[in-house]
C-alpha cells in the first residue's frame, strides 16, 4: 500500500494498494491494483475500491483525478509496483 495522497472531500486520503496475481496462464508475471480510501478519516467512510490496472497496462479512466493529483497517485502506483519486484 502507497499513499496516493488527498482526494477532492475534506478528510479523505487515497491510497494504492498492489498485489501479485497467481494462477494466470501467461507467461507474464501480473499485479493488480486498486485505488482506494479506506484509510480515510471521513465519516461515514464511503470507502470505495477502484481497480487502476496491472504492471503490463494501467487503467486510470475510472478516476476523476487531473493534474498534479493524477501524477502523483500514478507516481504511487508505479511505487507500489516496485515494491513488488515490478519495474
Amino acid at each position: 500500500m502507497v499513499s496516493a495522497g488527498d482526494g477532492t472531500t475534506l478528510g479523505e486520503t487515497w491510497d494504492v494498494v498492489a498485489f501479485r496475481v497467481s494462477g494466470i496462464t501467461s507467461e507474464d508475471p501480473l499485479a493488480s491494483s486498486y485505488l482506494t480510501n479506506v484509510n480515510s478519516d471521513e465519516k461515514p467512510s464511503g470507502e470505495k475500491w477502484i481497480w487502476i490496472g496491472t504492471n503490463l497496462r494501467t487503467n486510470w479512466t475510472d478516476v476523476s483525478w487531473s493534474g498534479k493529483r493524477l501524477s502523483t497517485g500514478q507516481d504511487a502506483q508505479y511505487a507500489a509496483f516496485a515494491c513488488l519486484g515490478f519495474h
